[in-house]
């Protein structure tokens, strides 16, 4: 059999394996904003509202609380294993603990942005 015929064949098959995979990969989600209601007070924020699977370069289950402490808003980390690292114009790299959010404020969560309207 010709040599070639048999790289055009296997090359086939790659590229027939390959579309499966992509076609056959488990949907992700992730989010373009992060509703409130007016009744709540926190909400916890973890991996699994982020859009990832539970592992090493995820966020904890639950990672970030958004909660409002006499009438403003604020974002802690919560988690006791994982930093988050925040950059402000003043800060090149901080370790958040708790930060008070105002209207306009945008922050991004490795490459999802958020704004609090």
């Amino acid at each position: 059999m010709n040599r070639y015929l048999i790289w055009l064949i296997l090359f086939l098959i790659a590229a027939i394996l390959g579309c499966l995979m992509i076609w056959l990969a488990p949907q992700v989600s992730i989010p373009t904003c992060i509703d409130i209601t007016p009744g709540q007070k926190s909400i916890i924020i973890g991996y699994k509202e982020l859009g990832q699977r539970e592992g090493p370069l995820s966020a904890d289950e639950s990672h970030l609380k958004i909660e409002k402490i006499n009438g403003l808003w604020h974002i802690s980390n919560i988690s006791q294993r994982k930093r988050v690292v925040i950059k402000t114009s003043m800060d090149k790299n901080r370790f958040l603990k708790r930060w008070r959010l105002e209207m306009g404020d945008q922050f991004s969560l490795e490459d999802q942005r958020f704004k609090v309207t």
